[in-house]
């Protein structure tokens, strides 16, 4: 089972205390959904046991037994059928201009967008992306209204000719589910989040590391090369004393870093020193070698 149909499966083990908000989830539902031809109002739904729950709010709100049939092309799908004067009344009220909810109490609107996402809704698992979208036939301006009202960027596209209202951002998606009292998937969302940054922080700190240590191999490995070509050209001796102990030092422990090598010194030295003396030794190593022409 999807994490999207997990949600679903939760939604539709819920009972509302307030009629109000009864009424509120199966208009989520229908506005987004259904279709009425001649009084018989119709809908597809997920799968056989999501329509086994919204029967008994459609017996609750309109006395009709709905009836529940596979459609044409088959499938998981379910379609969802019953005879309702006042469901086609309150269809058509929203294809006139109604409002897509009249709110009778303070959960009204969670319960109307937990219709909204029964029906319409699919998302993602935050642990892999994060993707909420939502496919109603129609009223989309209207639905893009009521949910950019509460702040949050509700945005519109279109895919294969059908639109989509979608939100792609975690703390957007955290905040419609938490807007539709679905704590426990607004939770999953902030967690992900959390995890996901903790990740990118610790990959992030072994990049550092990782580039660091490059980088000294790479200074080290520069330092033995030009000490080793000064041997090669008899002309170590060129160097001042306190240079020439520096890089035969430096030539027997090339696997040390630099701070290792300050550490062992004797006399002592600052590992900022040594860089000194080095640099020193390849600037001597430069001049040398290109006034002989051996550079």
């Amino acid at each position: 089972m999807s994490f999207s149909s997990e949600i679903k499966e939760k939604i539709s083990a819920e009972t509302y205390k307030s009629t109000c908000c009864r009424k509120a989830f199966i208009n989520g539902v229908l506005s987004s959904k259904a279709r009425s031809e001649n009084g018989v109002v119709s809908f597809n739904i997920e799968n056989a046991s999501l329509a086994a729950a919204l029967a008994k709010y459609i017996v609750e709100f309109y006395g009709k037994e709905p009836t529940v049939g596979v459609p044409k092309s088959g499938g998981r799908c379910r379609v969802v059928t019953f005879e309702s004067k006042a469901a086609d009344r309150y269809l058509e009220s929203l294809a006139n201009g109604a409002p897509l909810l009249a709110a009778r109490c303070p959960n009204c609107q969670s319960a109307f967008l937990r219709g909204f996402f029964f029906a319409a809704g699919r998302v993602s698992d935050p642990q892999k992306q994060y993707s909420l979208e939502f496919s109603p036939i129609d009223h989309h301006e209207k639905y893009l209204d009521l949910i950019n009202a509460e702040g949050i960027s509700l945005k519109s596209t279109t895919r294969r000719g059908v639109r989509i209202l979608y939100l792609h951002s975690c703390d957007a998606i955290e905040s419609f589910f938490a807007l539709a009292n679905l704590n426990s998937v607004a939770f999953a969302f902030m967690n992900a989040k959390i995890e996901g940054e903790f990740r990118n922080n610790i990959n992030r700190g072994v990049n550092c590391e990782t580039n660091n240590i490059t980088r000294a191999v790479n200074v080290s490995q520069r330092h033995v090369r030009v000490i080793k070509r000064l041997i090669a050209a008899n002309m170590l001796s060129f160097l001042p004393e306190e240079l020439q102990e520096t890089a035969l030092f430096r030539l027997e422990n090339a696997s040390l870093t630099l701070a290792q090598l300050a550490a062992i010194s004797v006399p002592a030295i600052s590992k900022s020193g040594l860089i000194h003396r080095l640099n020193r030794i390849c600037e001597y190593a430069e001049q040398l070698l290109k006034d002989t022409g051996k550079k």
